[in-house]
């Protein structure tokens, strides 16, 4: 095994690119709308001469493309921050858990200690308004708390991974306590 792109020779590996732009709406003071868009993501010398423009488009692969991968208003005042939709969270200085989401991410500033309160909704499972049996929902809860001095810091949190499947025995995964 000669490691990454094992099987690929010199010939066949691609220069990968992408354009990220983050784009931040005012809308006061406190509250803010927040979009990152990644445009134009391809490989270089992969057959995409024809369809370079930086549009919508995953009908062909290497094609060019625009993805918004956060979408998310923002609420942040002295007291504490909200923010509700598509967006990047975790705990535990995001070891524990990293990823996008889609869910609300509550941090609660009582200085010297926050505390963090984040729901995502992983999988909706199922059709219609009822979610029964094996199509119950997966959904992600995370709880965190810092405190931070001077001269130290400290914080702990816990995530718990819940896939609701009915069949399974082990119904929530904690990570970390």
């Amino acid at each position: 095994d000669q490691g990454y792109n094992s099987a690929l020779t010199d010939d066949q590996e691609y220069f990968k690119q992408n354009f990220r732009v983050p784009v931040t709406w005012k809308i006061n003071d406190n509250v803010t709308g927040n979009l990152r868009l990644d445009f134009a993501e391809a490989e270089w010398g992969s057959e995409t001469t024809d369809s370079v423009w930086a549009r919508p488009d995953d009908t062909v692969d290497n094609t060019a493309e625009l993805q918004v991968d956060r979408a998310y208003v923002e609420i942040n005042t002295d007291m504490y921050r909200f923010r509700a939709g598509q967006q990047f969270g975790g705990v535990a200085n995001y070891i524990v858990v990293d990823h996008n989401f889609f869910g609300f991410d509550l941090q609660l500033k009582f200085n010297p200690v926050t505390v963090g309160l984040q729901w995502a909704k992983v999988d909706e499972n199922g059709t219609g308004l009822t979610d029964e049996g094996a199509t119950d929902d997966d959904d992600l809860y995370m709880v965190s708390f810092a405190y931070a001095a001077d001269a130290f810091s400290l914080g702990g949190a816990y995530a718990q991974y819940n896939d609701n499947d009915i069949s399974a025995d082990d119904k929530a995964k904690a990570y970390v306590l």
